[in-house]
């Protein structure tokens, strides 16, 4: 009990420390003028216009496509060129010259009397051009939008097309390194088979060039990075607590709201299948609740630090109405909306893609295989049903996310599901050591 009030301690100090540390860093790049990251702004608005009208042609029957929103799926793949806009608008946009007020208030500004799209590249367009007469503005005091210490700097050099190529390559780099730390891990191939089909399973590595998707995506390899770096070099096990601390940390700062699941499901299974954690069997519950936890400590301490301070530096209450809208708490959503809700991700997670729901098919007679086979055994060893509890606990994740966010945005949840077919190979794995 001790170590863990000590743990939790540094953990509330690295929170801090982060929250500090993080708002300077937005500091020092909304310092930079726009007239630096203009030519690159501008040229950013035109290629995400000509992406949509490409795609408006060529998706014109696809009931999931709306022109200029977050509708867009293309094999499979999530583009949020609406997103994208917004981001790349709150990054122009200063409400002030003043560096400690614009690093908190973020905000793009939406076109009035017009129809559901009144964002994304036509507000861009307007943003960048200056014609905002007949505007609104629309804060994003609920998020701090952290990638913005490294798009605003990027945005000198690169247009969108160059950043979405750069974020795929680095993000391809971290998914190498995890795959390969992974692959010396464990003494099969089993193991980074497991991982590289679930990362792929939503084909997240083309997913990244969406840089909205790519903060999460990043956060979680650097999490499995940490994972392996700790087991590799035969560390403490307090050191895990705060990893996932600073993980959460990460996952809060640079995309609240996004995916923020695998940020914490995949470093949570991956640390459960590692071989060197076999003697911890008996606290394994105790541990998986304990680094949820302090996930919880970074995100929630991260995420409500921004709140706070929109509030108290200039009165915005978007962070404390997003966090009512997403629960459900403003559309009074009853149970049965709740349940609803979890009905429909769940049988459409194979995401419009007849690849995936094979896929699907495929783990499902696997798993019933396996319990045939090993069925007797797995009677026999009922004590060791705890072993299996955890996988559990984290297949579930997704499915307590949609109940609690039940308004979180469709197109983004389904990704989510990633996590449980992670977990559901890796108990797999464990039922045929039996």
């Amino acid at each position: 009990m001790k170590n863990f009030f000590y743990q939790t301690k540094n953990s509330l100090l690295i929170t801090l420390s982060c929250i500090i540390l993080g708002y300077l860093c937005l500091v020092a790049v909304e310092s930079i003028p726009n007239k630096y990251i203009e030519k690159n702004i501008i040229n950013s608005a035109q290629k995400l216009e000509k992406d949509c009208d490409l795609y408006d042609r060529t998706y014109i029957y696809n009931k999931d496509y709306s022109y200029d929103s977050g509708y867009l799926f293309i094999d499979g793949v999530f583009l949020d060129i609406f997103t994208e806009a917004d981001a790349l608008a709150i990054t122009y946009n200063n409400k002030t010259n003043n560096p400690f007020y614009s690093a908190v208030y973020c905000y793009n500004y939406y076109i009035k009397n017009i129809g559901k799209n009144n964002r994304g590249i036509k507000a861009l367009q307007r943003t960048v051009y200056n014609k905002i007469k007949k505007t609104g503005i629309y804060e994003h005091s609920q998020e701090w939008h952290g990638y913005r210490v490294w798009l605003k700097p990027a945005l000198i050099f690169f247009d969108i097309s160059d950043i979405r190529l750069i974020l795929f390559l680095f993000t391809q780099f971290l998914f190498i390194f995890v795959c390969i730390g992974i692959s010396k891990s464990f003494k099969n191939i089993y193991g980074f088979v497991t991982f590289f089909i679930s990362f792929e399973y939503f084909n997240y590595s083309l997913g990244t060039m969406s840089f909205i998707f790519g903060m999460d995506i990043c956060t979680m390899l650097a999490g499995c990075l940490g994972v392996i770096y700790v087991y590799k070099k035969n560390l403490q096990i307090k050191y895990l607590s705060y990893i996932f601390t600073l993980v959460g940390i990460s996952a809060a700062y640079f995309s609240m709201f996004t995916l923020p699941l695998i940020t914490i499901g995949f470093p949570l299974i991956l640390w459960l299948s590692l071989p060197k954690y076999d003697f911890e069997e008996n606290k394994r519950i105790y541990f998986l609740l304990k680094y949820c936890f302090y996930w919880l400590i970074g995100y929630f301490g991260m995420g409500l630090a921004k709140i706070v301070l929109s509030i108290i530096l200039f009165n915005a209450q978007n962070g404390i109405f997003c966090i009512k809208w997403y629960t459900g708490l403003i559309g009074k959503l009853s149970l049965y909306d709740r349940f609803e809700n979890i009905i429909y991700y769940i049988s459409n997670i194979n995401n419009y893609s007849y690849f995936r729901l094979l896929i699907i098919i495929f783990i499902v007679v696997v798993i019933m295989a396996v319990i045939v086979i090993k069925f007797k055994k797995f009677i026999r060893q009922k004590n060791k049903l705890q072993k299996y509890l955890p996988y559990l606990i984290i297949f579930s994740f997704p499915i307590l996310w949609v109940f609690v966010v039940p308004v979180h945005i469709k197109e983004w949840t389904i990704f989510l599901f990633s996590i449980s077919i992670y977990a559901v190979l890796e108990m797999i794995s464990e039922i045929k050591k039996l």
